[in-house]
């Protein structure tokens, strides 16, 4: 029996299979390029008619995109239909040897997520932008503003989502309105916050309030009426807010006085 190096190698015994794992929220799809059903590390990955671009291991790949067509009717490509998803799809491409020894073996082709989609008739385009290209991009850790830097509820915040929460029946839907039974309305609390399917599958932006009714940035691709969601309250990133509202003031991230006046804009002749 042969490794999987040993088989990479090998001009007449090799026979290279590529599996694709596409991940979004809890939900896995999983293919091949095989033109049978493949079982790896106890999992099965049916096969599908699709094509990629070369992929590539060298520095360059940190720049350049991996586009995977497959039809618009598989489950990945159709859950960009009509709605956005809200969370990221990852994709993981695989090349294993079946015959390689440990049967475990794999090469990892691919790994990142998918920036954008192209429908084209009965085919779609994913885009797909390595991981590693993330670390190209300059991004502050920190910028020196009134505002708080922190994104509500994660690990710096340290509010607690779950004392901030309102579950209710949803009594009606239009559009991207969403009426919530019992919300509580006072303040419009919710704005700037989120609304979750229950399990996590889908979330949407709160980015008004009426009542009991509150808008939401793009409608949920599935069927909510009368099933139970989930309404986080909204931050405006201000100290005030910080303080009354969460109580969480210590672990505000912002620079609240942070001068309104530039002096490397002023002259001896004007002031503010």
């Amino acid at each position: 029996m042969a490794t999987l190096d040993e088989l990479e190698q090998s001009i007449e015994s090799g026979q290279p299979v590529e599996l694709y794992t596409f991940s979004i929220g809890a939900q896995q799809f999983r293919y091949t390029s095989s033109k049978g059903t493949v079982s790896f590390s106890g999992t099965d990955y049916i096969p599908l008619a699709m094509t990629r671009s070369s992929a590539t291991q060298a520095r360059e790949q940190r720049s350049t995109a991996l586009r995977i067509t497959l039809p618009t009717v598989s489950d990945p490509a159709s859950l960009f239909i009509a709605v956005q998803p809200s969370s990221e799809m990852t994709v993981l491409i695989q090349r294993i040897q079946p015959d390689a020894v440990p049967a475990t073996s794999s090469i990892v082709m691919f790994d990142g997520y998918v920036s954008s989609v192209v429908f084209k008739d009965s085919i779609t385009e994913f885009r797909c932008i390595p991981f590693n290209e993330l670390f190209t991009r300059e991004i502050p850790r920190f910028q020196y503003q009134g505002l708080c830097n922190h994104i509500l509820y994660d690990a710096r915040c340290k509010a607690v989502a779950g004392s901030f929460k309102h579950s209710g029946t949803v009594l009606s839907v239009s559009g991207n309105q969403v009426q919530i039974q019992g919300l509580p309305a006072g303040s419009l609390p919710f704005i700037g916050g989120y609304v979750e399917v229950p399990g996590g599958s889908e979330q949407r932006l709160i980015i008004d309030q009426a009542g009991t009714t509150v808008t939401i940035l793009m409608p949920f691709k599935e069927d909510i009426l009368g099933g139970t969601i989930d309404a986080f309250q909204g931050c405006d990133h201000t100290a005030i807010t910080c303080a009354q509202k969460f109580a969480n003031i210590l672990n505000y991230g912002g620079f609240p006085d942070v001068p309104t006046v530039n002096p490397f804009q002023q002259t001896q002749f004007t002031k503010e």
